[in-house]
């Protein structure tokens, strides 16, 4: 056939509703591409539940049981916004703790999801009885579920069942509430050495009670905003353990929905773990309010979709080197355990600051130039990594390359309530007479990483 004919041919096709080769080799490309993405999500879906020991462990098989699969293969969400993955993983961060039970979260999903529209193949993809998940009235029932089977028993009184207590303590921590004391804290001065040890550690029960810190914290989690700070939190604290260490915000912002990834250092809260602090804990001591400050100013700074963070809350010097002292750390094990929390014991920040050196640990006191007294009171977080990329990254320490981003988040960080700020390119404190009150003075304990305090 000629060219005219083929033209033709093409042309009669077209009128009578037929596909043409290439518009049907085209949807069976898209169908296809449907079918393996929805096979790709089954696999994944196989993968929560089989690295989720609450859920692997369902029907007493473990490890993955199918019939487990196959249930939870029957809800669907929008894999495609981040939203509702934080909305599931909460939902799975609530069965691992042990506050809602398998069977619980079936009825949720089931009570919390609507019958999907017919599937572009149910026949070939087998995808016919699946039903769609409403994550936002999931999150909400997840919550509510969560306050009537754990918090709300144990602040009442009617219950102090153990398996509660330790639900309660792994759903605070996801959540960023600390359990334990901080430096300042009532009654905390008139403690002896190894209870202050014990009330930073944090504990839930003393002398048949819940704990005074324990019981605010699950007060807040009761009262805490479900759409807002308490998603907010859930994506800073506990949905990393369920996205390799890697937390995720997400917020609305000017009308499209952006996320935030949040990550944390190697040895970020090393200082805290040498006492027999947990990291959760440790974490969860710094103020809520310093986050909220830190996501606030990274949401309204254009292009940042990533901050790592190296230098959290931290036991005092004065408590870290009274504990050292109470186990017996020689001088080298303590000039160890600092060098591998990133604290300087020498060389020009110690003789600068007159701070401890490797003959003379055992003195060492609370001077904040080096620990950071903001940092000891939850006031203060260090940023060492903006979109995963050094904050210094490579430019001369005090040189007019700031980048764009630093120099925008800094000054978003202000609007945000910082009371002070410091980082390779100078120091913000109000009481400077300079205009904008900042100086171009570079500390030496700040020179690759930007810290900010409230």
């Amino acid at each position: 056939m000629d060219a005219f004919g083929n033209t033709l041919g093409a042309s009669i096709a077209k009128e009578m509703g037929a596909p043409s080769a290439a518009e049907a080799a085209a949807k069976l490309k898209e169908d296809a591409a449907a079918i393996d993405s929805w096979l790709d999500e089954k696999t994944k879906i196989k993968n929560v539940i089989e690295n989720s020991p609450k859920l692997a462990s369902i029907g007493g098989g473990g490890g993955g049981n199918v019939n487990a699969v196959d249930t939870v293969q029957k809800y669907d969400y929008n894999r495609n916004d981040p939203k509702a993955i934080l909305i599931m993983n909460e939902l799975r961060g609530a069965v691992d703790s042990g506050a809602i039970s398998i069977n619980e979260m079936f009825n949720l999903l089931e009570e919390n999801s609507t019958p999907p529209p017919p599937p572009l193949d149910a026949k070939l993809a087998g995808i016919d009885n699946r039903r769609a998940v409403d994550a936002t009235s999931l999150r909400d029932a997840t919550y509510n579920l969560v306050r009537e089977n754990v918090i709300s028993p144990l602040l009442s009184g009617d219950s102090m069942d153990e398996g509660k207590i330790a639900a309660a303590t792994q759903i605070l921590h996801d959540h960023g509430f600390r359990i334990g004391a901080r430096e300042g804290d009532s009654g905390f001065s008139g403690l002896s050495a190894n209870d202050k040890i014990k009330a930073l550690r944090g504990f839930a029960v003393e002398n048949g009670q819940l704990s005074g810190q324990f019981r605010e914290s699950l007060s807040l989690f009761q009262s805490g905003d479900v759409a807002g700070e308490l998603q907010d939190r859930f994506g800073v604290f506990g949905y990393g353990r369920y996205n390799n260490g890697v937390g995720m915000v997400v917020r609305e912002v000017g009308g499209s929905t952006r996320t935030l990834s949040v990550r944390y250092q190697e040895g970020s809260t090393l200082l805290a773990e040498q006492l027999g602090i947990s990291a959760a804990e440790a974490k969860s001591k710094t103020n809520w309010s310093t986050y909220e400050s830190l996501l606030d100013a990274s949401f309204a700074t254009n292009d940042i979709n990533s901050v790592t963070l190296s230098g959290l809350w931290r036991p005092t010097a004065t408590r870290w080197n009274e504990y050292a002292t109470q186990n017996n750390w020689s001088d080298d094990t303590r000039a160890q355990k600092l060098a591998a929390a990133g604290v300087p014991v020498n060389g020009t920040v110690g003789s600068e600051f007159g701070l401890c050196s490797p003959n003379n640990l055992s003195g060492l006191t609370d001077i904040y130039a080096l620990w950071g007294d903001k940092h000891t009171i939850g006031n203060a977080i260090d940023v060492t990594m903006i979109n995963e990329v050094a904050v210094r990254n490579g430019a001369a320490r005090g040189s007019t390359s700031q980048p764009s981003v630093v120099k925008a988040l800094s000054l978003n960080l202000v609007i945000e309530g910082a009371s002070y700020i410091a980082h390779p390119w100078g120091t913000y404190n109000p009481s400077y007479d300079t205009a904008d009150h900042w100086k171009s003075i570079v500390q030496d304990n700040h020179d690759n990483h930007l810290h900010f305090a409230r």
